[in-house]
């Protein structure tokens, strides 16, 4: 019965992608997209490519700054190595949930206790996101405030306050999830350790730091391969454009975003008066660079289980 469920999301959220993608085909025009095809240069897809995996590897660094916050030890090495191989399976999967229990699992497998497993990976996602929209409500209404109607500036400073009210949810989750909470999970000890980073400005300026290298390499990528699309932006713009595609790809209505990001590039490039086929074809581009950049996490995933295989038929 879960496998159906889990089959059922799936199939949901695919035709979700689906149609999103489906609509914008036909708000652009087919015939639009065709005549502005155009292939890139190598060195703006081999830069994009370069960007979107220093992207990847600031997850790993953000979740690496948490659990050294929380007084847990791990090699560099291995929360990199995890971190690609979840940035691998997230461009295949229906939400960041299952890339969140892999990260999990995979660093139990290092030695780390199941709760501080799952706190910090929860405190490096909730950290991120609310980081993330709080940009957003910022430069949203800054930079495409004159572009869209008002209610669009209200929702961007909207986001804004709840992301900031996101930071302070993990410290009152005692209260709020522990009785749908089995016993020997206790509450993950994330009240505590939410407490505990919050009390830690050092580490709080590294987060703050990690989630702004991010969202800042995610809008180089369109920066670099905007012009070569035809929709050129300025980097302000392209930032803010990053921050609100992020965050909105992060809705877990799709799989892995596509659709969603789409619709979101397409829409704000738009309203910019640029070339909406344009903007496609470029969110379609960075989607297929987010495979390529995270493939490092593919090639590490089978290196593993082919010495796991080894290992066992050896003993």
């Amino acid at each position: 019965m879960r496998n159906l469920r889990r089959y059922a999301i799936f199939a949901v959220k695919a035709v979700v992608s689906g149609l999103l993608i489906l609509y914008l085909l036909d708000r652009v025009g087919s015939d639009r997209l065709r005549g502005t095809l155009q292939a890139p240069s190598w060195t703006a897809l081999a830069a994009a490519t370069t960007l979107l995996a220093v992207y990847f590897t600031m997850s790993g660094l953000r979740w690496l700054v948490i659990l050294r916050g929380l007084n847990h030890r791990a090699a560099p090495g291995d929360i990199l190595r995890i971190s690609f191989v979840a940035q691998f399976f997230s461009q295949f999967l229906p939400s960041s949930v299952g890339t969140d229990a892999l990260r999990m699992w995979q660093s139990v497998g290092l030695g780390l206790p199941l709760s501080a497993s799952v706190s910090s990976v929860l405190l490096e996602r909730l950290t991120n996101l609310a980081g993330v929209g709080v940009l957003t409500g910022f430069l949203f209404p800054l930079r495409f405030g004159a572009y869209f109607p008002g209610i669009y500036t209200y929702a961007g400073l909207s986001i804004g306050v709840l992301s900031l009210l996101l930071v302070l949810l993990p410290v009152f989750v005692n209260r709020l999830v522990a009785p749908a909470v089995p016993r020997w999970l206790g509450t993950l000890a994330l009240a505590t350790d939410a407490r505990r980073l919050l009390a830690d400005s050092q580490c709080i300026a590294l987060l703050i730091g990690g989630m702004l290298s991010g969202v800042s390499t995610f809008a180089a990528t369109l920066f670099v391969l905007g012009p070569d699309y035809g929709v050129a932006a300025g980097p302000l713009d392209c930032l803010a454009i990053g921050a609100v595609t992020l965050l909105v790809g992060a809705v877990p209505i799709s799989i892995a975003g596509w659709g969603v990001r789409e619709l979101a590039l397409v829409e704000i490039y738009s309203r910019l008066g640029m070339n909406g086929a344009n903007a496609l074809r470029l969110s379609v581009a960075v989607g297929l660079l987010s495979v390529v950049a995270s493939l490092p996490g593919a090639i590490v995933w089978l290196t593993v289980r082919r010495r796991k295989g080894g290992t066992q038929r050896a003993a």
